[in-house]
Parts: C-alpha cells; sequence; structure tokens
C-alpha cells in the first residue's frame, strides 16, 4: 500500500509538475510540499493547518483529498499510541531494590537474640514511656507551642466573626447586584458574526479582550458558523479566500488569499 508522500509525488509527477509549480499554484510553502512527499508532516504547525495543506494539496493534483486526510489522521493517531505504550513500558521496567537481610553476629546462632543486661532493658522502657529522641524538655516545650496556637487561632476566629456581623449589619456595598441598565449594557457589548466557509479552510477565533478561544475547527465548503464575540477579534486561517464573514448582513473578506492572520471589530 503507497503512503501518503509517494502517492502526493506519483500524482504530481503524472501531472508533469515541479514543486516550484505546486508552491505557487497551491500557495504553500515548498519545503512543506517537499516535506509531505518525503511523509514528513512535523512542519511545527498545529494539525489543523496541516490537514488543510495536504487538503489544498491533493485538490491541486485532482488526488483524493479525503483520503489523503483521512489516513494522515490515522498516522496521527497510531503514532499517539505508540508514545502512550512506550512510556507505560517505561514505567513497567522501573525496578525496586531489594531490602538487605540483616546478616547475623559471628560466632552466634541466626535466629537467636543473644540476653541483653538488665540496665539496658531498663532503658529501654524508659524510652518507651518518653518517647524516642524526645526529651521531657523538649516535650513541654511542644506542649507549651500547641497551647499558644491555639490561643492565636481562637483570637483570628472571633475577629472573623466579628466583621462578618459587621458587614451583615451595615448591607452589601461593593458586591450590590447590577441595575437593569448596567445589564442591558452589558448584553449590548455582545455581538454575533458569521464564518462562512466558500471552500474547505482552517480557521481559529480569539477574543481579543481576554485570550479566549471562540472556535478552532475546520470548515467544510458551503459551511456556516455563528461566532458570538464581545469587542474585537482575532481570524488565523489557513486559505484566506476561501473565508468570508458576515456581520449586519455585510460579508467581508479576507486581507490575504492563503495563509494569515486579521483582526475584525
Amino acid at each position: 500500500m503507497q503512503s501518503i508522500g509517494e502517492r502526493l509525488e506519483e500524482a504530481r509527477k503524472r501531472r508533469g509538475i515541479s514543486i516550484r509549480e505546486a508552491a505557487e499554484g497551491t500557495k504553500i510553502r515548498s519545503d512543506f510540499l517537499l516535506g509531505f512527499e518525503n511523509n514528513q508532516f512535523d512542519t511545527g504547525l498545529p494539525d489543523l493547518y496541516v490537514r488543510g495543506f495536504l487538503r489544498n494539496y491533493a485538490q491541486f493534483l485532482k488526488t483524493d483529498a479525503e483520503k489523503i486526510v483521512t489516513d494522515y489522521n490515522a498516522l496521527v493517531i497510531g503514532e499517539t499510541k505508540v508514545q502512550r505504550k512506550e512510556s507505560r513500558e517505561l514505567f513497567g521496567r522501573m525496578e525496586i531494590p531489594e531490602q538487605k537481610r540483616p546478616s547475623s553476629d559471628s560466632g552466634g546462632t541466626p535466629g537467636v537474640t543473644a540476653p541483653q543486661p538488665e540496665r539496658k532493658r531498663h532503658d529501654e522502657s524508659s524510652e518507651r514511656r518518653s518517647g524516642p529522641g524526645i526529651s521531657p524538655e523538649m516535650f513541654n516545650y511542644i506542649k507549651i507551642g500547641a497551647i499558644v496556637l491555639a490561643g492565636i487561632v481562637a483570637i483570628l476566629l472571633v475577629v472573623w466573626l466579628v466583621k462578618l456581623v459587621i458587614s451583615t449589619a451595615s448591607g452589601p456595598a461593593d458586591g450590590a447586584p447590577a441595575t437593569t441598565s448596567e445589564v442591558r449594557q452589558d448584553q449590548a457589548a455582545i455581538e454575533t458574526v458569521t464564518l462562512i466557509a466558500l471552500d474547505a479552510v482552517g480557521v481559529k477565533v480569539v477574543q481579543q479582550s481576554d485570550d479566549r478561544e471562540l472556535f478552532s475547527g475546520p470548515l467544510a465548503k458551503g459551511e456556516t458558523r455563528q461566532i458570538a464575540k464581545r469587542g474585537r477579534i482575532i481570524i488565523t486561517y489557513n486559505v484566506g479566500r476561501n473565508l468570508r464573514i458576515e456581520k449586519n448582513g455585510i460579508q467581508y473578506q479576507m486581507p490575504q488569499d492563503d495563509f494569515g492572520r486579521s483582526s475584525f471589530d
């Protein structure tokens, strides 16, 4: 079965077109087209634009564009599964170091503990009562610190309760609900525009005021998409001549014919 690159190269040569002529006809960089024919799709651009370039190139060469894009999607999904599998295998190969067993004393019998002097057993009993590594003086310091900390927490709780009572009695100030006129003004600031695809095109729309992504994805020929925006938006597209934007019944075309980025109020 031929790869994506082999089919593209065969279709180009069958039509007698050079890489330079294909780049001029599709408005796609020649190094991108040469990489596609060598099955190298890592252009540094998002997959959305790679799919758009592949679709335009295949349509220019009069070959099955949908089959090319479908095979590319399958290739991307397969590479993702391989990366996940390698990651799981890497964690699966992590070795847990084996704990060393304590060696028995020389000259003694394994499993038999030599009798300890009476004084040592007495010291161990005292250590269990006072706690290992904590002297009585240190224990007293910890106890005093815990009492002081509890007192500070109680004071902070009382102060918080007093502030809560005062704020409740005084009523809402800055947090008062918005008036009807403010709500209407806020709603009036929201506008709706429509993206219209004259042909296949990849589009990304970002609201400039808060960098919020309003839409990102491909649009098929004849497809429309309504966008609710607030203020200016930034539109990024891979084939500008295939995209129109409509506002208040008026359609606007993109300033670039191929890949570009534009702002729209």
